[in-house]
Formats: C-alpha cells, sequence, structure tokens
C-alpha cells in the first residue's frame, strides 16, 4: 500500500493518507484537497508511462540497450530472461546473484534521474513555480514523502531553490513478487533482444514499489463543464495568436496543466473499435443518470474537429443545449467509453457538481463500478450524499444476498480496505490545514461526523430562530 505525506505544501501544513482504490478527499474550501489530487497527477504524468504497446518494443530497444548493457552482463541478462520464461510470478530470490546485487543501485540512479521531469511537470500542472507552491508561513521548503510497505521503499522530495531534487531513495527488495504475465510472452519473442526485456522488468519492478508512478492518469477538473463547452472556441483563440509568439505581447491566457490535459484529451479523442473494461460504466451512467448518449459525432469536413453531441430519443443536441447535468458528466462518459484503461488513475474534482441528490447516490454507484473494473480513483467532493451512499456500498458486505434485494448489482460493493476518506481541516489557530485519514469499517461504513457537525450547527440554529423570546410589556 502506497502512502503519501506532505508538509508545507499550499494550504497543507501537514499530513499523510494512504492512497486506496478509491480515496476520497473531503473538507472545507482552500484546504488543500485538489493541491494534493494535483500534486498526485503531476507525480504519476512525470515518473509515469502509458501502457506499453508490443509493436513498438524492437524500436523502444535502440534507446535501451546500450544503457543496460552498460550496468549487467550479458551472462545475467540471459538467466533473468530465462527465470521469465519459465513462471508466471517473480520474486527477489528467484533473481541471478547478480540482479539481485545490483538491482536496488539501479532503480535509485533511475528514480534519481527522474527528479528534473518531476519538476517541471509539476510547476506545469500547477501552472506555478515550486516556491510559490510552498506554504508561505511554512519553512523555507516543501517536502513529499512516499512510502510503500512491502516491497519496502521510500522516496523523498523536496523544494530546492532552482526546483525540486529526491533524498536517495530508500528500497529494500527482499519481498518483491512480481506478477509477470506481459514479459513471460514477451521474453519468448526472439526478436527482442534480452536488454529490452530486462528494460521491462525494471518498469514492472518500479512499479511494484511505487504502483501510483507507472499509471495512465486523467484529471477532471471542476470547471469540467465550463471548460466542455468553451475548448473549441478557446483552442481556436489560442492557434489564432501563435504567430504572433516572440513578436507581440503575449495574449494567450495562461492554464494550469489539468486544464490544458483536460482540453488536449477532448481535442485528441477518437473512438475505439475495442472497448475497454470501464466503458461499462459510462453506459451505466448514460441510462441510469443522463437519459440518453453521449459520443462523438461526425465532423463536416476531414479537418474539423467533431462535434460532442447528446442523443435523446431520435433527437441529438450540441452540448450548450443541454442540461448541466450532461454537459457535466460528458467528459467522464467520454473518456470511460474511448480512452480509460483499466489499472488507471482517475481524478476527479466533485464528482457531484451539479447532479440531484439523486444523481449524486447513481454517480457514487458509477464510481464503485469502476473500483470493480480496476480503475484507481482519487476524488474530491463536499456532498454528504455521495459519502453516505459510498458508506452504503462498503457496508453491502455485510449484508450477503440484501444486497441484490435492494437493487444493487454484483460489481457494487466496496471492501473497507479499498477506501480511504481523509478530511482536510483547519484547527483552531492554525496557519495550514492538517489531513486526517478517518477509520473505515463494514460495520459503520464511512464516518460522517464532517457533515454531522454542519448539519447540527444548522438544526441548532432552527431551534433557537423557534422559540419565541421573552414578551416586551
Amino acid at each position: 500500500m502506497l502512502t503519501i505525506s506532505v508538509r508545507d505544501f499550499g494550504p497543507i501544513r501537514e499530513g499523510s493518507l494512504a492512497l486506496r482504490p478509491l480515496t476520497v478527499l473531503i473538507g472545507p474550501n482552500n484546504a488543500g484537497k485538489s493541491y494534493l489530487a494535483t500534486l498526485l497527477y503531476a507525480l504519476t504524468r512525470a515518473l509515469g508511462a502509458p501502457a506499453m504497446d508490443p509493436g513498438r518494443l524492437p524500436a523502444l530497444s535502440f534507446a535501451v540497450e546500450p544503457k543496460v548493457r552498460s550496468q549487467f552482463s550479458q551472462s545475467a541478462l540471459i538467466e533473468l530472461r530465462r527465470q521469465i520464461g519459465q513462471r508466471e510470478t517473480l520474486s527477489f530470490e528467484d533473481l541471478p546473484g547478480e540482479v539481485k546485487e545490483r538491482l536496488p543501485s539501479v532503480i535509485s540512479e533511475i528514480l534519481e534521474e527522474s527528479a528534473a521531469r518531476a519538476s517541471r511537470e509539476i510547476q506545469r500542472c500547477f501552472g506555478s513555480t515550486t516556491e510559490q507552491l510552498r506554504r508561505e508561513t511554512g519553512s523555507e521548503r516543501f517536502e513529499v514523502v512516499l512510502r510503500q510497505q512491502r516491497p519496502e521503499g521510500q522516496l523523498t522530495l523536496t523544494s530546492c531553490v532552482d526546483g525540486l531534487k529526491w533524498a536517495a531513495p530508500h528500497l529494500d527488495l527482499s519481498e518483491l513478487q512480481l506478477t509477470i504475465e506481459d514479459l513471460y510472452h514477451w521474453s519468448r519473442d526472439p526478436d527482442l533482444p534480452s536488454e529490452l526485456i530486462f528494460s521491462l522488468f525494471l518498469r514492472e519492478v518500479i512499479r511494484a514499489i511505487f504502483p501510483l508512478l507507472l499509471t495512465r492518469a486523467h484529471y477532471f477538473p471542476a470547471a469540467r463543464s465550463g471548460i466542455l463547452q468553451a475548448h473549441k472556441a478557446l483552442v481556436s483563440f489560442m492557434l489564432s495568436r501563435l504567430p504572433l509568439v516572440g513578436v507581440a505581447p503575449r495574449e494567450i491566457p495562461p492554464l494550469t496543466g489539468v486544464v490544458a490535459d483536460f482540453i488536449a484529451n477532448l481535442l485528441t479523442l477518437q473512438p475505439r473499435q475495442v472497448a475497454f473494461p470501464p466503458s461499462a460504466t459510462a453506459h451505466f451512467l448514460e441510462s441510469k443518470l443522463c437519459h440518453g448518449t453521449i459520443d462523438i459525432g461526425a465532423a463536416a469536413q476531414p479537418w474539423e474537429y467533431p462535434e460532442i453531441l447528446y442523443q435523446a430519443g431520435s433527437r441529438k443536441f450540441e452540448l450548450h443545449q443541454t442540461s448541466s447535468l450532461v454537459s457535466e458528466v460528458a467528459p467522464i462518459v467520454l473518456l470511460l467509453k474511448h480512452n480509460v484503461r483499466q489499472g488507471d488513475l482517475m481524478v476527479i474534482e466533485e464528482p457531484e457538481a451539479h447532479l440531484h441528490p439523486e444523481g449524486q447516490r447513481i454517480m457514487a454507484r458509477a464510481l464503485v463500478k469502476l473500483v470493480r473494473t480496476g480503475v484507481q480513483l482519487i476524488i474530491t467532493t463536499h456532498s454528504d450524499y455521495l459519502l453516505h451512499q459510498l458508506s452504503n456500498l462498503v457496508q453491502l458486505a455485510r449484508v450477503g444476498d440484501k444486497a441484490k434485494q435492494l437493487g444493487y448489482g454484483e460489481d457494487e460493493f466496496l471492501r473497507a480496505e479499498e477506501v480511504t476518506v481523509a478530511l482536510f481541516h483547519y484547527a483552531k489557530g492554525d496557519d495550514g490545514s492538517a489531513i486526517e485519514e478517518l477509520r473505515v469499517t463494514e460495520e459503520e461504513g464511512i464516518p460522517q461526523d464532517e457533515f454531522v457537525r454542519i448539519a447540527e450547527a444548522i438544526y441548532d440554529e432552527s431551534v433557537a430562530i423557534e422559540v419565541p423570546g421573552p414578551q416586551s410589556v
């Protein structure tokens, strides 16, 4: 299980939380929920990689062979390849002696070399310098620590004058266990050199130590409905100003990296012939929430960007003609249909936005369905309805067949150990927020104390208003 700890980052004074299949960030505005979500997205973008296309492997070998050859003997590479070709799982003890001896230092070197990429990506995603991301009243630097239990690994990232730097990673690979199904098949391809097989092996080792770092990530910002409706006009404006870059004063409005990535994903979205498992959740949202379908329409000309259309019955509508519900859910539906795969990370700010309470319950069910298909989720929310529905789906695990009687499918349940709920809060007198991980259990579900506290305050005020005061004479 991967844990992230932060100190003096943005509005966050300090705190840590475990990253589980569903990580829910709650708390007041400006407490750092989106800061942490954006940080995790940026780290994934900086250190991760898209799913490997086997057809590109021979070409990639030219780039990786020299480095691997300089680190390990050919006999060690061949022996590792033989071990991979004989089994479906691989432990540290199964590795050739030379690989066991040098592997920790090689992994450390790879991670240390990634600090510059992490620095650039974090600044790009926030649209800020690392200095601006440091808590103003905090220390001279911020710190981010990633920890993994099995195999044991720790990676510490600190800000410095010219960006970010890693401390020397701490690794203990003695408990390393790899599932190597893809490597097993690739190792048997005679056209792939052993150096490339070893490079793919290194990637799987890093994925096992820091699973977040080798994941495809998708970010859905809170203002996605407005961005979705305006993205074509915005992109057209930016393209019209590009010839003036370096000639005239900059007129292109700055965008954060998460918003730019969101727009880029929409512009490059292509329908797929083969549907990935998460697409089933897209159809669930369409039928239960949107009562229609959302998809990409045909472009009038080959060079034009196709319209995003909502269809209800036989009628089709452009997004600006639809309700806020449809335009808010549309980007989630589209990427689930055509882009998101098992193992991907989805960061969704306020998935309940513009949804009626009943719609928020449906969205909660959709989030759980995504967890069941193998998608990792990080969400921020201000909704007690969404959180309460997620809590019910955790508690379903103890009622057996009653879940079906209540109308839930077999893919609509959460195990308590699959959920992290983290409360961001300001203590009295604090100049920064703290993160508190709440205890989630099968018996009690997700704690509702934060929302209950506010409901009680409203109730007490209502009672005070209704009680008549002293009568004047």
